[in-house]
C-alpha cells in the first residue's frame, strides 16, 4: 500500500490565509465598511472568507484528506455563523456534530 504524500501547497495557502484572518481581526472592525470600486461590503462579510480557506487547507494537509478538510471547514463556518445568530445553546453544536458525523458516514460507506 502506497503513502500518499502531504502536499505543501495546503500548508502554504492554509498560513498565508491564517495571518490575513489574523490581519483582519487585529485591524479592522466588524461595524467598518470596506470599499471596492463603486460598492461597500460591511468587514464582517469578509472574515469569514479567509477562515474558511484556512480552515479547509490546514485540516487537509494534517489528515492528508481533502474529504475531511471540507468538513472541518464546513463545521467551523456553520458554528461561527450560529454564534452570529446567538444560538449558542450546546444542543446547536451536538446536532452540527451530528449532521456532520451523518455526512461523514453517507460518503465513507462503500455501497454493495
Amino acid at each position: 500500500m502506497r503513502r500518499r504524500k502531504r502536499n505543501i501547497f495546503y500548508l502554504i495557502v492554509g498560513i498565508i490565509f491564517l495571518l490575513l484572518l489574523i490581519f483582519f481581526l487585529i485591524t479592522i472592525s466588524p461595524y467598518d465598511k470596506i470599499t471596492f470600486f463603486f460598492f461597500s461590503i460591511p468587514a464582517l462579510w469578509i472574515v469569514p472568507l479567509p477562515l474558511l480557506i484556512a480552515g479547509y487547507s490546514l485540516p487537509t494537509y494534517f489528515l492528508k484528506s481533502k474529504k475531511h478538510g471540507i468538513f472541518f471547514a464546513l463545521f467551523l463556518l456553520c458554528y461561527l455563523l450560529f454564534r452570529v445568530l446567538h444560538l449558542t445553546h450546546p444542543l446547536f453544536i451536538i446536532l452540527l456534530v451530528g449532521i456532520l458525523l451523518t455526512l461523514e458516514l453517507f460518503f465513507t460507506s462503500k455501497s454493495v
